[in-house]
């Protein structure tokens, strides 16, 4: 595959990226939210989190948002391209064996614990005055997200949520399905996220499998309260600096505990 893309010039990869996020993101957001939001079979009020009123039409401001952020996203990677024509990044294309393997799952793994630190303290700082009023603002219209919130980010904030991958990648060899995986991982607890539904299986907040992970409860009490969860994948930073929203398990479990 990087192959074929080596034969891109910048301004085709650039196309290309800014086609292929935009569809994953309508692919997945317009079912999502025809299912959750428009249709509502009666399966999916047990697992609403907030009460809502249903949406006419899809959020306008969270779609546009959404579409000016995978292209700042797709700018961005086509800058990640010439550097790594340059020969800067630390990208491999081949698996050598078992160990081989074992390496691309383990930088799969720490990229996300990176990556969750950077976004936590990168959060955190889109909350402090200045930055909420002028950029993080603009995610927080939606309160009660929907999946086309996803991405709905001041492009300042868009910037910001993908200059992560120039460190990572100039520092971390990776295989590009590494970095496909990666990417997919947090495109779907982004989502996940802002679903405005809890689908994990009950118990999940308290038993060993689950208790170090987020939840879309955990992320839609930060946009209901603003001012706790702030994590992405793992909850470790938010009891770290205590801004774990004490009733985030009560609520998941009470949302779990409907019938």
């Amino acid at each position: 595959m990087l192959s074929i893309i080596d034969q891109y010039s910048y301004f085709e990869f650039f196309v290309f990226i800014f086609l292929m996020m935009v569809i994953r993101y309508l692919i997945v957001a317009v079912p999502l939210y025809s299912i959750f939001w428009i249709w509502r079979p009666q399966w999916t009020e047990r697992s609403k989190i907030q009460p809502a009123s249903r949406h006419k039409a899809i959020p306008r401001a969270e779609l546009l948002y959404s579409l000016s952020t995978l292209f700042v996203t797709s700018v961005w990677g086509t800058v990640l391209f010439w550097v790594y024509k340059q020969g800067y990044l630390k990208i491999y294309t081949e698996i050598n064996g078992a160990q081989g393997i074992a390496y691309m799952i383990f930088t799969i793994f720490i990229s996300m614990v990176i990556h969750d630190a950077y976004f936590y303290f990168a959060h955190r700082l889109m909350h402090t005055r200045k930055l909420f009023h002028y950029v993080h603002a603009v995610h927080h219209k939606s309160m009660n997200p929907t999946p086309f919130a996803s991405f709905s980010f001041h492009p300042i904030e868009a910037f910001v949520e993908v200059f992560f991958l120039l460190p990572l990648l100039l520092l971390l060899p990776m295989h590009p399905y590494a970095v496909f995986i990666f990417l997919f991982l947090t495109f779907f607890f982004n989502v996940a996220g802002h679903l405005g539904h809890e689908l994990n299986p009950s118990g999940m907040w308290e038993k060993w499998w689950g208790r170090w992970l987020t939840t879309p409860t955990h992320h839609n009490l930060h946009h209901q309260l603003f001012n706790c969860n702030y994590a992405l994948y793992y909850r470790h930073w938010d009891r770290q600096f205590d801004t774990l929203h004490a009733s985030t398990g009560k609520v998941f479990n009470q949302i779990k505990a409907r019938k």
